[in-house]
């Protein structure tokens, strides 16, 4: 059918065939429209996934709505007269073929047999079985995986505490050679302090020697000045005898006599 010799379609009962030759309806939007059946307008199509306002303005010029009965699975209302002769030849059809399908439906099925009871309880416990079966066969695989990795995780545990131990090994021997520097810095250390104590005396005696030393030169100082005080009277006593001894010079020199002619 040519987009040109449109007729108007019902989307109640419409194929999907029917719905691809609408413009702009593809064929997943037709199976989404024919899964939504039944539709009561044309704005109840808006519910239809991807279906917009303007897409549903391009199809509604062709497009007829019948009223439709709700009985658990939707059956449109047949048309008769007028209606049905002015239906396209794909209509028809459809419309036959869904009268044909909810009249199987209302005809009914068959009893279930016991045969077939059984087979159905045989097939659901072979089904139980089989899962149960399918499930303990993975518990074992993650079972042994598990068992596998833990081998692996156990030696790759035992690698590390091996080399942990040789380092520990080591560490200690360091230790060791750390603490014997450490007693040689402390006989050292015992040295320093006895030479210390030694200094320590040998400044006090410097300093008692100094000591000693400032008081004789003090000493020194006083006699020093005592022996300058001394040499003044000496020199005093000496100019004394002196002015004496030029006294006695004086008094007892001999008298010089003079001849007379």
């Amino acid at each position: 059918m040519e987009k040109d010799d449109l007729h108007q379609i019902n989307p109640n009962i419409a194929a999907v065939a029917d719905l691809v030759v609408l413009p702009g309806i593809g064929e997943n939007m037709a199976q989404r429209i024919v899964a939504g059946q039944p539709y009561r307008s044309p704005e109840d199509m808006l519910r239809v996934k991807g279906l917009g306002p303007r897409s549903l303005e391009r199809i509604r010029p062709f497009l007829i709505f019948t009223k439709v009965q709700d009985r658990g699975a939707s059956m449109p209302e047949i048309d008769t007269g007028s209606k049905s002769a002015g239906r396209t030849p794909s209509e028809r059809r459809t419309l036959e073929q869904r009268l044909s399908g909810f009249g199987a439906s209302l005809s009914g099925s068959s009893p279930i047999t016991t045969q077939v009871l059984w087979l159905a309880i045989i097939t659901g416990a072979l089904s139980v079985i089989l899962s149960v079966i399918l499930s303990l066969a993975i518990l074992v695989g993650i079972n042994r995986t598990l068992n596998i990795e833990r081998h692996a995780a156990v030696r790759e545990l035992r690698s590390e505490f091996s080399q942990m131990d040789t380092q520990l090994a080591n560490l200690e021997a360091g230790l060791n050679s750390i603490d014997s520097r450490l007693k040689a810095v402390e006989g050292l250390s015992g040295r320093m302090a006895t030479l210390e104590t030694e200094f320590d005396l040998v400044q006090e005696g410097v300093d008692q020697a100094i000591t000693e030393v400032d008081q004789l030169t003090e000493q020194v100082t006083a006699v020093s000045d005592e022996v300058t005080r001394i040499s003044g009277k000496v020199n005093l006593f000496d100019a004394f005898l002196e002015g004496m001894r030029a006294l006695m010079a004086d008094l007892f020199a001999p008298v010089e006599t003079t001849s007379s002619p």
